[in-house]
């Protein structure tokens, strides 16, 4: 099914050439993304701030996509900008996959912790069966075929190793395990790395086949790309920054071609120096 899109056929060329020369450094200005919306029905529009984990499995891939056309169709892509899906399921899902409770209402998402083991007996890793990790796959793949040479199909929101972990663990058990189990918290944060690259993996193998590659926010790049964060890293000191957040940074940058981070706020300055010596790290 085409979508009657506000973005010319040829468009597609210089979203390429301008976005691959930015990557390189060789565009010789900022880029601009500019979408805007024609006035519609609110209620043609609710998509926009409802989490699609607030649908549940009676609720097809193709009747979830369904929901999203009235605004696709009513955006004007202007600029930089591009046509994209983003299957919002919330930021960190990636915790759901390894066993956090997603709770989802229309306008947020949060997690209950999974489990009530000690920290020395917690491990992170991907349950296949997961109904989320085959939710997300099911409605992404759905995407690719219906609209993947029309549309960029986003990574859903795969979230940073702490924010994954603070969903896993607990907001406060983990900044405590930071202090009291250092070497511990060390071990977790490689396997939630490990996890975050499989996922990383599995969802380039379904998106890579169509109109370049995107994410959560409005960022591109031909091949291998991902706007990377860390937000929990608000809550710490550039020492435990360097120690638990940039080696997650480094192997993601080294997996991918393209990596751009999301700065989120002014608490995140003090790591800034830290994240500018990433060569690899836009």
């Amino acid at each position: 099914m085409s979508l009657n899109l506000h973005f010319p056929e040829s468009g597609w060329e210089s979203i390429t050439r301008n976005w691959s020369a930015w990557w390189a450094g060789e565009l010789e200005r900022a880029l601009v993304v500019l979408e805007c919306i024609e006035p519609q029905d609110e209620a043609t529009l609710h998509y926009a701030s409802t989490f699609l984990g607030n649908y549940g499995p009676e609720i097809s891939a193709e009747e979830l996509l369904d929901l999203f056309i009235p605004r696709l169709e009513a955006t004007h892509y202007m600029g930089d900008a591009f046509p994209r899906f983003w299957p919002n399921f919330g930021p960190g899902i990636v915790a759901a996959f390894a066993g956090a409770r997603l709770n989802a209402v229309q306008d947020t998402t949060w997690f209950t912790p999974g489990g009530g083991e000690t920290i020395s007996k917690f491990h992170v890793g991907l349950l296949f069966d997961n109904r989320w990790w085959r939710r997300v796959k099911t409605v992404t793949l759905a995407a690719v075929k219906r609209w993947g040479n029309q549309l960029s199909i986003g990574f859903t929101d795969l979230g940073g190793n702490l924010d994954i972990l603070a969903h896993l663990r607990g907001t406060q058990q983990l900044l405590l395990g930071l202090v009291d189990y250092p070497e511990e918290v060390d071990r977790l944060v490689l396997e939630t790395n490990q996890l975050w690259l499989q996922c990383y993996e599995v969802l380039y193998s379904l998106t890579s086949h169509g109109c370049g590659i995107t994410c959560w926010g409005p960022c591109w790049s031909p091949t291998r790309g991902y706007l990377l964060q860390s937000d929990f890293s608000y809550m710490i000191s550039p020492l435990m920054f360097e120690r638990y957040v940039l080696p997650d940074l480094l192997a993601c940058c080294e997996a991918l071609d393209h990596a751009f981070y999301h700065l989120d706020g002014k608490g995140q300055l003090p790591q800034l120096d830290l994240l500018l010596a990433l060569e690899h790290l836009r």
